[in-house]
């Protein structure tokens, strides 16, 4: 039984980095086609293939959080790069007045990370983030941190940039 996010992190342990493209087909590498073609699986999906990248895994997070009643957020940091756009969801929650990082799918920060503020959890993330990716003293000012809305299901990242969150339709 999973009643503890403690119990969760061990039931994710063996889940795999890999993102589904929208024919179901599962991918280990980032490819350029991936910004057209990836699937924004469900938390039961991900539960099934045990797999998912870092913003299928945030939304299976998500789900159990829902239902065990824990004030949480799904979180993304990006960069814009001219070639490149680095870029992670994650999710965080408040447990007995502390802020908690759930990180599973970004490996060498697996854990639950324990902070005593919102501002602290956000400057560490930030700062592995920088250190993860090479960001230069230039780009730190264009580094981006935002709650991810809830998508629907089966989005690509294409799709997910053009969604009207208010209108709940890709525009």
């Amino acid at each position: 039984m999973i009643n503890t996010p403690e119990d969760l992190f061990e039931f994710m342990s063996d889940f795999k980095y890999e993102w589904m493209d929208k024919e179901g087909n599962f991918h280990q590498d980032n490819i350029p086609e991936m910004y057209e073609s990836y699937s924004l699986m469900s938390p039961e999906e991900v539960l099934k293939y045990k797999k998912g990248i870092c913003v299928d895994q945030a939304e299976f997070e998500r789900d159990w959080f829902d239902k065990k009643g824990y004030e949480h957020k799904v979180m993304v940091i990006q960069l814009k790069r001219e070639n490149e756009w680095p870029g992670h969801a994650f999710l965080i929650y408040k447990d007995n007045n502390k802020y908690c990082w759930f990180e599973n799918a970004w490996h060498s920060q697996k854990g639950i990370h324990i902070y005593n503020s919102y501002e602290e959890l956000i400057s560490d993330v930030k700062k592995r983030f920088i250190e993860q990716n090479d960001i230069t003293e230039e780009e730190i000012k264009r580094i981006e941190i935002f709650e991810q809305p809830r998508y629907p299901y089966h989005l690509s990242y294409e799709e997910m940039d053009k969604y009207d969150i208010n209108n709940s339709k890709v525009i």
